[in-house]
């Protein structure tokens, strides 16, 4: 998640690379919400947060969820959505 600091977000485009290669493919510099809104998806509910014991690059978090236009995935029993194939 890009960070709204724009010191912060300077560090996360320097320092993406690194990240990626590091962190499994793990983008720091994604600006996540935007790539949801332009996936098609409508954000349901966002919540901003931050990873407190992680470096400060690796800090902004959003939880929260996101609507398509199609059907809702079915539920299962315990409240989890399955995956659509």
């Amino acid at each position: 998640m890009l960070s709204d600091d724009p010191r912060v977000a300077a560090w996360q485009h320097r320092l993406n690379g690194l990240s990626r290669f590091a962190a499994g493919g793990c983008s720091w510099n994604r600006p996540t919400l935007d790539a949801i809104a332009a996936a098609g998806f409508t954000l349901a509910e966002v919540e901003h947060a931050q990873l407190h014991k992680a470096a400060p690059l690796a800090r902004p978090l959003v939880i929260g969820s996101a609507v398509s236009g199609g059907p809702a995935p079915p539920r299962v029993p315990g409240g989890a959505a399955t995956a659509r194939a």
